[in-house]
């Protein structure tokens, strides 16, 4: 939590690197807004970069402001993670009969609770499965399913993309174990070099009878 008095001066002093006046109502105002999302010493950190990294050539409002402080933190842009919260969530459909669908449960267990909102609000699988190959109708879905995932994202921090699951191993570790239980004996290099010998000394032999 930041006091009053060093997160005005931090607000001045971006105002002033933008050329704009900040009245003591809004300053109260974003106080209340962000006071809980950080400390006095992260803000003067910030504060002394923020307008240079971001670009900003105007005072942000009160979520842009948050993101920004999530991405000085090191977490990805928040435009840029619905982008990819967006591409998983196209992967996360089940193929069928029927062609691909999509399940909300699925989704949210894989992508997160922000994905599955967002999925539902740019149309849900209805909306998904009506693919047109890129066109005006994916770039709208697209477009409101961002537009939503970075609106739940900033209600609710932890709702926001999980992980990808790591790609399994071609043989995961445990399968020698799984093997023995199913009753079959590990076979290491040399006794295959020996099974591979033997059985060429066998086919030789059947070559020469015939």
């Amino acid at each position: 939590m930041i006091d009053e008095e060093p997160f005005y001066i931090g607000l001045s002093v971006i105002a002033d690197q933008l050329c704009q006046a900040v009245g003591k109502d809004r300053q109260k105002a974003f106080y209340l807004a962000l006071r809980d999302e950080t400390t006095a010493e992260e803000w003067e950190a910030f504060v002394r970069v923020a307008v240079k990294c971001f670009a900003w050539t105007f005072l942000p409002p009160v979520p842009a402001l948050l993101d920004a402080l999530r991405v000085f933190r090191g977490a990805p842009k928040l435009e840029a993670e619905a982008v990819v919260a967006y591409e998983r969530v196209l992967e996360s459909g089940s193929y069928g009969p029927e062609g691909t669908y999509w399940n909300f449960r699925e989704i949210a267990a894989r992508c997160g609770a922000a994905a599955a909102e967002a999925f539902l609000e740019a149309g849900g699988h209805s909306v998904f499965a009506a693919s047109d190959g890129g066109g005006y109708r994916d770039t709208e879905r697209q477009k409101r399913f961002v537009a939503a995932y970075q609106a739940a994202a900033r209600a609710e921090p932890s709702a926001r993309l999980l992980p990808a699951a790591e790609p399994q191993r071609f043989l995961p570790a445990g399968e020698a174990d799984q093997s023995e239980a199913r009753g079959f004996e590990p076979v290491s290099r040399g006794e295959a070099a020996d099974l591979l010998a033997k059985i060429a000394g066998l086919n030789a032999s059947e070559g020469a009878n015939e």
